[in-house]
């Protein structure tokens, strides 16, 4: 297993903008809106993503796992969504919270 970097993610992250990735919940019962704060873990096609739902608002990236279970996790560096546009990390976040 190895380290993803950033740029792999947020190169993920703007596919999911873009509407190349599919985006669904990994566990349906965890609609974004549901959980007040805490993880929310999403299929973003075949990786999966955990970002962390403070408040109904996207705060940080918790963990991310490619299809190979190469990972990036919350401490590893700063995180991707940092390296967003505000507008970047506006639109995700309204993706995230429309997922079913």
């Amino acid at each position: 297993m190895s380290k993803l970097t950033n740029q792999e993610v947020v190169e993920l992250f703007r596919g999911v903008i873009r509407g190349e990735v599919a985006v669904s919940l990994a566990n349906p019962m965890d609609k974004w809106n549901a959980v007040y704060a805490g993880n929310v873990g999403f299929l973003f096609g075949d990786w999966f993503v955990v970002f962390f739902n403070d408040a109904d608002e996207l705060d940080y990236t918790d963990r991310v796992v490619d299809p190979s279970s190469d990972q990036w996790d919350f401490g590893d560096s700063d995180d991707p969504l940092d390296m967003l546009t505000d507008a970047e990390r506006g639109r995700l976040e309204q993706v995230l919270k429309g997922a079913e």
